[in-house]
């Protein structure tokens, strides 16, 4: 058990759907709304661990563009990209994909925590 103020439910909480506390509930609804998305996107936690990836040595030790991508597929998502992700993630990253450092990184990486894939276990 834990304490629950019944009054003031936590930003998280509420944003991922959590059960009333004043009621007994037998199975949670599942849902998917653009507030969660937005919520991670902005979050400085998921932000945190998105440059913490980055700056990991697998990928910062990868030689090019391309094998970095590879590498946080890997990491994040836990498989190689296929040919239509490889393309997107080089036109996402530009001229950044050769180059570890900057905020593009981040966001690229940022974007693939924040991703249905990543989110939810099939």
């Amino acid at each position: 058990y834990g304490y629950t103020d019944r009054f003031r439910i936590p930003a998280l909480l509420r944003n991922f759907d959590v059960a009333n506390p004043d009621t007994s509930i037998a199975k949670r609804a599942e849902t998917t709304v653009p507030l969660q998305a937005l919520y991670l996107i902005n979050s400085p936690f998921v932000r945190h661990q998105a440059a913490a990836i980055v700056g990991r040595k697998d990928i910062e030790e990868a030689m090019t563009g391309d094998s970095r991508i590879r590498s946080a597929f890997r990491i994040v998502l836990s498989r190689e990209p296929d040919d239509t992700e490889l393309d997107i993630a080089r036109s996402c990253l530009g001229d950044s994909a050769n180059n570890n450092n900057g905020a593009h990184w981040v966001n690229f990486v940022q974007g693939l925590l924040v991703s249905n894939e990543f989110m939810f276990v099939d």
